[in-house]
């Protein structure tokens, strides 16, 4: 999975860096495209994205995407019993799979995805938005790779892994890379 996530995000890094200016330096008000990856995680996951892509999976629970990225086939939801329902994000049509097992994922463009009671999430995002995460108090096996993530676009989220926030509201996470020009 972290392989995949590091093709991605190098992708995505020398599409950046082809569209920078011929002069060799950034803007300095310009953020860039960052990343967050969450590793075995318990509870909730809330993803907002202006652009990028995101893709994952998780043993059981719920996930919910915005209705414009299912109808436009951006979105791919794939497990055991994955139906889509109607439902809302906030005051947003979107469309809700579950509580479902076995469950593959990806989206593509600007979106908003939730992952609710997720048991064993393993999730991948490049691009530039905003992330919500709650364990909601959940303490998993002392397992070194198990309820962690990573949103440092400096290593490509290959580094500074830290438990999910144990907290009962979620918390915001900026997924982006700050200029890199020096």
């Amino acid at each position: 999975m972290r392989l995949i996530a590091c093709a991605v995000l190098a992708v995505a890094s020398a599409t950046a860096a082809a569209a920078a200016p011929s002069g060799g330096r950034a803007s300095d008000t310009v953020l860039g495209d960052g990343c967050l990856v969450v590793q075995n995680g318990f509870g909730k996951v809330s993803v907002s994205l202006a652009r990028g892509a995101l893709f994952g999976r998780f043993q059981s629970g719920t996930i919910t995407i915005d209705a414009a990225s299912v109808v436009e086939k951006r979105a791919k939801v794939t497990g055991l019993g994955a139906i889509p329902v109607r439902a809302k994000i906030g005051d947003r049509p979107a469309y809700q799979y579950g509580p479902v097992d076995l469950v593959r994922f990806r989206v593509t463009g600007p979106v908003r995805m939730i992952v609710s009671d997720g048991i064993f999430i393993d999730l991948s995002v490049v691009g530039r938005g905003t992330a919500w995460l709650t364990s909601f108090g959940w303490q998993p096996p002392l397992d070194v790779d198990t309820n962690v993530f990573s949103v440092d676009a400096a290593s490509f989220c290959e580094d500074n892994f830290q438990p999910l926030p144990s907290t009962l509201r979620p918390v915001r996470y900026a997924i982006a890379a700050s200029d890199a020009a020096g």
